[in-house]
């Protein structure tokens, strides 16, 4: 009986005597990291285990802040749209804003007009006169894209009646002066006249 005493009194004083281990340490007896991913793989040294978001509490996240980009962006389209409404003369974007695609360093535009309705609907009318360097493709693009076909009745009215009134610079001269191509799509006016004598192109489209 007193040999069982002493060594349960051997026990408590040799538990008393092990050192504390320090919060720093691990709690496990081999220091063994808390997660592959967040300490070395060695036994012995301390590990501070990382605070991390769950996979699914990201997503959930990203899906959030994605709901909400697509929200504001359908929301303030109509207003960027109305904002571009306007008439822009001899605009040095003109070319661009009517062709959409840039202009040629071949070609000079000598006059221009584009309108932009204030609609959230693409709804414009332009007219261009432009000067192309020998060699220029220009009239080539223009008479060779969709719908596009030489005018055949002399009597037709080019420009016709269209949302801007037709600029007193445009095509100036008799039809007789000119070459003619227009579009057969009654929906989309588009016309392009070439003057015989110095091979100036005047072109007026719009689309309501």
């Amino acid at each position: 009986m007193a040999g069982s005493d002493m060594d349960g009194m051997d026990v408590v004083d040799t538990v008393l005597r092990s050192p504390m281990k320090s919060p720093n340490q691990t709690l496990e007896a081999n220091c063994r990291p808390a997660s592959p991913l967040d300490a070395w793989r060695q036994f012995g040294r301390t590990v501070h285990a990382r605070r991390c978001v769950s996979g699914g509490s990201r997503s959930a996240f990203r899906q959030a802040i994605h709901d909400m980009t697509r929200f504001l962006t359908i929301a303030l389209l109509p207003l960027m749209l109305v904002g571009c409404g306007g008439t822009y003369v001899d605009d040095k974007h003109n070319f661009e804003r009517a062709f959409k695609f840039q202009q040629p360093k071949d070609v000079q535009v000598v006059h221009s007009i584009y309108w932009q309705s204030p609609h959230f609907t693409d709804e414009h009318c332009y007219f261009l006169e432009l000067q192309p360097s020998e060699g220029s493709t220009i009239l080539k693009i223009f008479t060779s894209a969709q719908d596009v076909a030489p005018v055949v009745d002399e009597a037709l009215e080019m420009p016709p009646s269209l949302a801007l009134e037709r600029p007193k610079w445009f095509a100036p001269s008799p039809r007789s002066a000119y070459e003619r191509w227009a579009s057969t799509n009654q929906f989309s006016p588009f016309g392009v006249l070439r003057d015989k004598k110095d091979g100036r192109i005047f072109v007026y489209g719009e689309r309501l």
